[in-house]
């Protein structure tokens, strides 16, 4: 990174820090097969993919979800 980036970086208000994180993240999402991934966490995922698999009943649909997070406020 250039010296000048991460000094205006580090005199970014909190708000502003917030919103670059966001964008840089976004930035990200968009080519995810581009991340490394170690293999221990790639096990993982395969392991509770085929664990959600193997149970019709697993999860929980996004308004039941998203209504026990709401109540909680």
């Amino acid at each position: 990174m250039r010296p000048d980036l991460a000094t205006e970086l580090a005199s970014l208000s909190p708000e502003d820090k917030l919103t670059v994180l966001e964008q840089l993240w976004d930035s990200l999402s968009l080519t995810p097969e581009a991340l490394p991934l170690p293999d221990e966490q790639r096990l993982e995922l395969d392991r509770r993919l085929e664990a959600l698999g193997a149970d019709e009943n697993a999860g929980s649909p996004w308004t039941e979800v998203e209504s026990r997070l709401r109540s909680r406020r």
